[in-house]
């Protein structure tokens, strides 16, 4: 399972980019209501990934596709084990103009509890991509659990100047 939080520069929209392993039931009505240049996006990245040659390389030039693509100052990639309680910061991408902090001032204890809970927002589908107030409603009605927990988190991170 990885989760990737990522920060947006306009302070009514949040990301995270969400995967885990593939089910074999697609949940096509989620995986269809995108634009064709977001899938024509996630297309390149995929195929980029299929013929990595050397992985550790090519998944840092991913991180840094997906953060140019969102336009976002950070795109972490995170190792969880939720058995251990750990995690671990695998590949990150920053902008230039982003705040210099480690990037493990960015999470927390509270990090494996909000990823656990995602399992419950994707219910089964192997991706879920929240782009504006709607998605975050469907969110909300899915998983209120998660929502309720963090929303205010969501609404710090975008409001914070980082």
């Amino acid at each position: 399972m990885v989760a990737i939080p990522l920060e947006s520069d306009n302070p009514n929209i949040g990301y995270c980019v969400y995967t885990q392993e593939i089910s074999s039931e697609a949940n096509t009505d989620l995986m269809t209501n995108h634009s064709a240049k977001i899938s024509a996006d996630v297309l390149k990245v995929c195929i980029k990934l299929r013929g990595a040659k050397d992985f550790r390389k090519t998944i840092n030039e991913v991180m840094e596709d997906i953060r140019i693509l969102c336009d976002a100052r950070y795109c972490y990639v995170m190792l969880t084990d939720f058995k251990a309680r750990s995690f671990s910061l695998f590949s990150e991408s920053k902008r230039a103009d982003a705040d210099t902090r480690p990037s493990s001032t960015f999470f927390d204890k509270d990090f494996i509890d909000c990823a656990e809970l995602w399992m419950e927002s994707i219910a089964g589908s192997n991706c879920l991509i929240i782009k504006d107030e709607q998605d975050m409603e469907f969110v909300k009605e899915r998983n209120p659990k998660w929502y309720i927990r963090h929303s205010s988190l969501l609404q710090k991170l975008r409001t914070t100047s980082w």
